[in-house]
């Protein structure tokens, strides 16, 4: 079994481009409201906020093997048309035999209240694990301690305002 660790901390950042008529478009750029992950026994430690991904073992849960990690963005504010999106995360270290890995951000079914209280479990874990696709982006040791842009499709699910986004490493 391959065994690798992407682990990414601090900064989490949503940047859209929204349409305001007549060919007028303004940048946005919004935080997570909330941010974490679930391992394959379905734990998420509510309040532990780093956003760890991949397959390996850290601190909290050193035998859970892989990692599936989420971000969660209130859009409710934003009632124009979103134009292009892109997430901006912070790899400060890339731990992989192999020399990329590719992260994948997908939509989620989990309700929001049971994603970020931590009582998903299972199902949520499996739930991270894929469905409709948001963007990807191939990571290696050379973005450690960057900022990695993920290029978002917006026709996916943020129009029309009101979604959120969660993610996780394919």
């Amino acid at each position: 079994m391959k065994k690798s660790k992407y682990y990414i901390v601090t900064i989490c950042t949503l940047v859209l481009t929204l349409y305001y008529g007549l060919a007028s478009a303004a940048t946005t750029t919004l935080s997570e409201v909330d941010r974490g992950w679930y391992d394959s026994t379905g734990y998420h430690l509510t309040g532990n906020t780093n956003y760890y991904v991949g397959e390996g073992s850290i601190y909290e849960e050193p035998t859970a093997g892989e990692y599936r990690n989420w971000f969660v963005f209130d859009l409710s504010g934003i009632s124009d048309t979103i134009l292009s999106a892109t997430l901006r995360l912070e790899n400060t270290s890339y731990d992989s035999p192999d020399s990329t890995e590719t992260y994948t951000l997908f939509d989620i079914t989990t309700s929001l209240s049971s994603l970020t209280g931590g009582s998903g479990g299972v199902s949520a874990f499996n739930d991270l694990g894929g469905g409709t696709s948001y963007g990807f982006q191939t990571v290696s040791s050379a973005d450690d301690f960057s900022l990695v842009d993920i290029s978002l499709n917006v026709s996916v699910k943020l129009n029309p305002p009101g979604q959120d986004i969660r993610t996780r490493r394919l």
